[in-house]
């Protein structure tokens, strides 16, 4: 069991690290200036845009869910891959799904039956949208994903938290 848990840390802070660096290496340029890569061997990772929901309170009876929108438009109609992920507050991954978001259409992730399997107690969850584009592509900021927490015996919405693009201006 302690073997599982320090590879779920060490999984979440490669992850971590992997998503600062092809961050810092977008915003400074650095992919301009590196070597010429071996033949046949790939080297770069995929770009990505994380989106983050902030941190929320879950406990008994709750369920926490991540919705994603791309708003469909006529010169755009294309899907976009994108990966929905719970943290617990140290950064430690809770779990995750890949989707596809279809233009006009919403996707979602939640953590009913996932979080009650890890613990009993109310959890701090930390929600977020990594989207599988460059930065520059126009979809970005065709999405539009929000955290819901909500009551599982009335299915009334607790939390509403619109997520941001980590590092820019709110969605």
């Amino acid at each position: 069991m302690k073997t599982k848990h320090i590879f779920t840390k060490l999984t979440s802070l490669a992850l971590l690290v992997a998503t600062l660096t092809i961050y810092a290496a977008s915003r400074t340029g650095a992919a301009a200036v590196s070597p010429a890569p071996s033949p046949g061997v790939q080297t770069e990772a995929p770009e990505t845009v994380t989106f983050s929901c902030g941190a929320s309170g879950i406990g008994r009876g709750q369920t926490a869910s991540i919705i994603a929108v791309l708003i469909g438009l006529l010169d755009t109609e294309r899907s976009v891959e994108a990966e929905f992920m719970f943290h617990d507050r140290d950064g430690n991954l809770l779990a995750s799904s890949r989707q596809t978001l279809l233009p006009g259409h919403a996707a979602s992730f939640d953590t009913h039956g996932i979080i009650g399997v890890l613990r009993q107690e109310r959890i701090e969850i930390v929600a977020s949208l990594r989207v599988l584009v460059s930065p520059n592509d126009p979809n970005v900021n065709l999405i539009i994903p929000k955290l819901e927490v909500f009551d599982n015996a009335t299915g009334k919405t607790q939390v509403a938290l619109y997520c941001r693009k980590a590092g820019g201006d709110p969605q």
